[in-house]
Formats: structure tokens, C-alpha cells, sequence
């Protein structure tokens, strides 16, 4: 099951009513927003209202302060088909609001034990906060995060319940048969505990090949969780994290590794609790800047890891980095993927800052679809330049398909479309294939002239619209470039 939409109404940052459309049955979603333009708010909003359905979560406190009456509201569209196309049981409108709540709705109940909403500041947990620290201890975070609602193989509970279980105990009262129930039930949750272990150290070392940092981990259980009656004491386990690096085991290595490796730690262990999580119909990441830690080179194996590792579940990533946006949105292209846009702006009337969103489509297919709109509306230099843009679009692409050697340049921006399509006309004339698509390359060589290039849109002539028609079906033919 996916989810297809998601509407917003008067939550944190988003004054008003907001709506984001995944499609049917629910893409993964791509959001650029500059800061204050609501992704904390909508990444905020997912992460809730999964929480809601297990939690009593009043929604009125995340209620936009601007607005008065404000009506707080979250809905989502999940949707999935069976193989006659008919929508499968489950299917529908899930709500959060003063009237509704998605508590005890058992889609929403799965989906949050395998939700896998990260933000920058949960991904600290795993080193920052530790600073002071001779090590790093991450049991807390094992047990009110990563771990719980991972069922405790020895007990059959739920971690996080077995804990919460253990804490309301030992400070109770309890009779001689209580005390010794407790004692079983904390022997089981430490043998448990010490049994998954090594599952989550597995998984986060594999995912941690994918960044070639050469960094691995060891986690262990360095004490158990303890009571005694007489006198009255209570012992918290310890789990340590400690890090290999080009074989050499550190000691503090959150003080001595730098930034990208740290991160690269955090997101693995992250992702590998997540590949541990219960079976659910419904299973989304929401990644909110988790990756501002790593440098670009260090941010496509996550991309990777996603794609690789968890195809079956939807992703949802924001970013602030236009660079990191535009990157994936060229590497997810024609895929099950969709992109959003968020800009702050001044609400004229009522003077506060207020997010607007716009869906981009960007694809080969639409930018030619935009050059004849235009065309129909008379609008000959709009048309042309979406045009060109469709050109520019396609031999990239083309060129990233074909593995076409292409003149170098350190500034991405800098690569001009002169440069790929002669890359290209010298590859298909290498091959013996340039005969055949001679016709297509005439046509080009023609329009590239006229339409096809920045220079002829600012010049006085006007450009005839039997030209501009010409050179979008010229584009069209790359489609059969052999």
C-alpha cells in the first residue's frame, strides 16, 4: 500500500489547506524547500500522525498560530490495487484532527512500528550528544526508537513494551511472587536483547560498505538490565557502539572520526533497524536533511541503499540543498518518483511568511508537451525554449545511457549541449550507425540553428512558427536514435 495524497490543513507551518499528490498507487516524493518553507512541518506531520494512531497525541498543539479559528487536520490517501485493478481492502482516507483520529485503525497501527521518519537532530543521537562521553551509549535510543516495536525473540513482546513493562515495576510495591515475575521478565528482555544484537551490527556493516568509507561497527551489551530488592536498586543496560576504521578499533571514535563518517554510522544503523521491522502493508521513509553531514560523494550510496535495500517501501525526501535535489531528481527521472518545490513568501494580507508549493515535472516527455502547449497559444518563444530544454534534456540522458565520452569540465553547469551532441554524432559515426540516423541528425543540425539555441530567442527576427513546430518534432525523433 502506498500513499497517494496527503492534505494539510492549518498544521505548524502550513496556514490554510495544502496538498501533496504521489499518484496512484503512490510514487516516492522528492520536496526542495528553502528554510522556513514547511518541510520540518510536513516531515512533522507524517511522524505524528503515524504516532497518533498509538499514542494520544492532542493535534491542536501543532495548530498554525496564525490562524484563528485554526482546524488542525492531516489526511492521507493509501491506496493499493489488487491484479483485477479493483482497490484493495484497506484502501481509503485516513484522518487526523479534533474529530478524527487514526488510533486504533490497524493500517496506520503497522505502518508506524515500521515508520522510518530521520531527521538531522535523531541522527545525533548516535555520536553528538555523546561528546562528553568516553563512549557511545545507544541504548536509549535502541529502546525508545530503533528497536521498539522489534519483537523480543525469548519473550514474544514487543521491546519498548517489555521496557515500559519493566520501568512502571520496579518502583511499585510488589509481593515476593511480583518481585520474582519481574526478575523473569527482565532475564528474558536481557537475553533478547544480547539476540539481536549481532542482527542489527550485521546489517548496519553491510549498509556501510555501500559509502566505501571503510568504517565498520561492534555493538555490545556491556551490562544487563538489574534490580535488587534489598537494598532497592535499579541498573539500566549499556550498549556500546564502537568503530573500526581501516582496522584499527577506536576508542572514542565519535571524538576522533570526521563528520561523513559519523553520519555515514548514524544512517546505516538507522536503515538497519528499519530492514529488522515487523511485516506491515503499509511501510514509508521520511528522510528530512538527514544527510547535510555527508558531501555529495558520500550521499549517492544512500540513494543507492534505498533503491537496493528497501524497494518496497515509499520514500519521502526533503532537502534544503539544491544541488542534492536537482542530483536525485536526474538520477530518479522516468522512475516512480514525483517532485515538489516549497518557497517561502509574505502572505500580502495578513503579513506573516507562508510556504507555497508547486509540483515539477520536468521530464522529457513533458517538456515537449509544454513547447506545444505554447505553440497552441501563440506564445512562438516560450514554446521554443521549452523546446530546447526538451533537446538538452534528452542527449544528457542519452549520453548517460550510451556511456558517450564527453568533453570535461570541473562545473557541471559549464557542460554545453554543443559538447554532448557533437559527443554524440562522433560516437554514432564510430559505430557505423551515423548513416542511419542521418535523417534525424539533418533535421537537428537545421532547427538547432533557428530554435534549438539561447542566442535565438533574444534576437529581434521573430521566429517562423512552422520552425518551431519543426524543431519540436525533430526533438520527438531522438526517441529513435539508434
Amino acid at each position: 500500500m502506498r500513499i497517494s495524497k496527503i492534505f494539510l490543513k492549518d498544521f505548524r507551518g502550513f496556514p490554510g489547506e495544502y496538498e501533496f499528490i504521489l499518484g496512484e498507487p503512490g510514487k516516492n516524493l522528492l520536496i526542495h524547500g528553502e528554510n522556513g518553507a514547511g518541510k520540518s512541518s510536513l516531515f512533522h506531520a507524517l511522524d505524528q500522525f503515524l504516532q497518533a494512531s498509538r499514542t494520544k497525541i492532542d493535534i491542536t498543539s501543532h495548530r498554525n498560530i496564525f490562524i484563528e479559528p485554526a482546524e488542525p487536520s492531516i489526511k492521507l490517501d493509501i491506496v493499493a490495487f489488487t491484479e483485477s485493478g479493483d482497490r484493495a481492502e484497506g484502501s481509503g482516507t485516513y484522518e487526523w484532527s479534533v474529530e478524527s483520529t487514526p488510533e486504533s485503525q490497524a493500517l496506520i497501527e503497522e505502518a508506524a512500528k515500521t515508520r522510518g521518519c530521520l531527521d538531522y537532530k535523531a541522527l545525533l543521537q548516535t555520536h553528538f550528544v555523546h561528546l562528553k562521553s568516553e563512549s557511545v551509549d545507544i541504548f536509549d535510543l535502541l529502546i525508545e526508537s530503533l528497536l521498539v516495536h522489534f519483537e523480543n525473540p525469548i519473550s514474544k513482546r514487543l521491546f519498548g513494551e517489555e521496557w515500559k513493562l519493566i520501568l512502571e515495576r520496579k518502583g511499585a510495591k510488589l509481593t515476593q511472587r511480583e518481585r520474582e515475575e519481574l526478575l523473569v521478565i527482565i532475564e528474558k528482555f536481557n537475553q533478547g536483547l544480547k539476540a539481536v544484537i549481532p542482527d542489527v551490527t550485521y546489517w548496519c556493516n553491510e549498509l556501510l560498505k555501500a559509502f566505501d568509507q571503510n568504517v565498520a561497527i561492534d555493538m555490545e551489551v556491556c551490562s544487563s538490565a538489574k534490580v535488587t530488592f534489598r537494598p532497592k536498586n535499579f541498573f539500566r543496560p549499556q550498549v556500546h557502539v564502537v568503530a573500526d576504521y581501516a582496522g584499527q578499533l577506536l576508542a572514542g571514535h565519535h571524538r576522533f572520526l570526521n563528520e561523513a563518517r559519523l553520519s555515514a554510522i548514524a544512517i546505516a544503523l538507522y536503515l538497519a533497524s528499519l530492514m529488522l521491522s515487523p511485516k506491515s502493508r503499509l511501510k514509508v521513509i521520511v528522510l528530512d536533511d538527514v544527510l547535510i553531514g555527508l558531501d555529495m560523494s558520500n550521499r549517492m550510496p544512500v540513494l543507492k541503499i534505498l533503491q537496493t535495500h528497501f524497494p518496497g517501501w515509499q520514500i519521502i525526501i526533503l532537502t534544503h540543498d539544491r544541488v542534492w535535489y536537482e542530483m536525485v531528481r536526474h538520477q530518479t527521472q522516468e522512475t516512480d518518483w514525483c517532485y515538489y518545490e516549497l518557497h517561502c513568501g509574505k502572505d500580502i494580507e495578513k503579513g506573516f511568511d507562508r510556504p507555497y508549493s508547486r509540483t515539477i515535472k520536468e521530464g522529457w516527455e513533458h517538456l515537449l508537451q509544454r513547447a506545444r502547449y505554447h505553440l497552441q497559444q501563440h506564445d512562438e518563444r516560450a514554446a521554443a525554449v521549452y523546446a530546447r530544454a526538451a533537446f538538452e534534456y534528452k542527449i544528457k540522458k542519452y549520453c548517460e545511457k550510451k556511456k558517450v565520452r564527453v568533453q570535461y569540465s570541473v562545473d557541471v553547469a559549464e557542460v554545453k549541449a554543443n559538447w554532448l551532441w557533437e559527443a554524440i554524432k562522433d560516437k554514432l559515426t564510430a559505430e557505423g550507425k551515423r548513416a542511419a540516423a542521418g535523417a534525424i541528425i539533418a533535421d537537428l543540425e537545421t532547427y538547432r540553428r533557428v530554435v534549438l539555441n539561447p542566442f535565438s530567442h533574444e534576437t529581434a527576427a521573430p521566429v517562423v512558427r512552422a520552425e518551431i513546430e519543426g524543431a519540436i518534432n525533430a526533438v520527438e525523433a531522438l526517441r529513435h536514435l539508434p
